[in-house]
């Protein structure tokens, strides 16, 4: 049985080819930042949410193909890397959700919580925008850009604070400091299980949990081009590791349980005691 299961993550390294302004990275600046002529004037790109019963109507008519008015068509899963060195995971132009920026009270209330579990972090902004994952649900997501001097942030302790559970948000995406591109991405599934991907540049996450009646911690290295390094294993077999079924990593649509990526890194010595078992 697994219990008290925590993710912290810190920035290591930024893409070496990645050099952009906030501006050109239009999926997460102000629309003031974005070319008219991608624009549809007809098409607000915010919507204000004041309390819970607009929140949960704005989300039931959203994931309704007839009533919702940012965009009908599924985004296809899509990954490349553009001239900008960004890596892109869904189709561009007319196949991007393009979600709207979120606003109000509930709003600021979210961001006002998440601020408490990252309070010792140099916060730049918080968003809240309405996301579609791969399964075609539109759901709250938060974006959030940290400053240079990153400590580590508590992911697990942000999806699960209060008004996330309640208003349904199950995706965190970190942004790169001064770019402001996407760094590193979690997300809940439907099993609850937290997906965490990096987009651009390198994470270092320790992840820490009960197992076979003894406390666990690893710290790994997340790469955008998908691999993910054991930095300190801490004498954690692959039993313990097995029994870690909240968490995947790795590139989108790909993400792995974490005795699937990291079995052939563990010592030979751990590997064999769980082969004779």
């Amino acid at each position: 049985m697994l219990t008290n299961s925590t993710e912290t993550v810190s920035l290591i390294e930024t893409s070496s080819n990645l050099n952009i302004s906030p501006s050109d990275n239009n999926s997460i600046s102000d629309t003031k930042n974005v070319p008219k002529s991608t624009l549809d004037e007809n098409v607000p790109k915010y919507v204000t949410l004041n309390n819970a019963e607009e929140w949960n109507e704005f989300f039931i008519m959203q994931n309704n193909t007839s009533t919702n008015t940012t965009n009908k068509k599924k985004p296809k899963p899509y990954i490349h890397k553009d001239s900008n060195g960004i890596c892109t995971y869904t189709a561009r132009d007319e196949n991007k959700y393009g979600g709207k920026n979120i606003i109000g009270k509930i709003a600021e209330q979210i961001k006002e919580e998440i601020s408490k579990n990252i309070e010792n972090n140099d916060i730049e902004f918080i968003k809240l925008k309405e996301s579609k994952n791969e399964d075609n649900i539109i759901e709250p997501a938060v974006r959030i850009a940290i400053g240079s001097n990153t400590k580590e942030i508590s992911m697990s302790d942000i999806l699960n604070n209060d008004l996330c559970k309640q208003y349904g948000v199950k995706a965190i995406t970190l942004l790169l400091p001064q770019s402001k591109a996407r760094g590193l991405l979690c997300r809940v599934d439907e099993h609850g299980t937290r997906i965490y991907e990096v987009a651009n540049g390198s994470y270092q996450m320790t992840l820490k949990w009960n197992a076979q009646g003894k406390e666990c911690n690893i710290k790994i290295n997340i790469h955008d081009n998908g691999s993910v390094e054991l930095i300190e294993g801490n004498g954690v077999t692959m039993e313990q590791l097995a029994a870690h079924k909240e968490v995947k990593v790795g590139r989108q649509y790909e993400a792995k349980p974490l005795h699937e990526v990291l079995a052939s890194q563990l010592p030979q010595t751990q590997l064999q005691k769980a082969l004779k078992k």
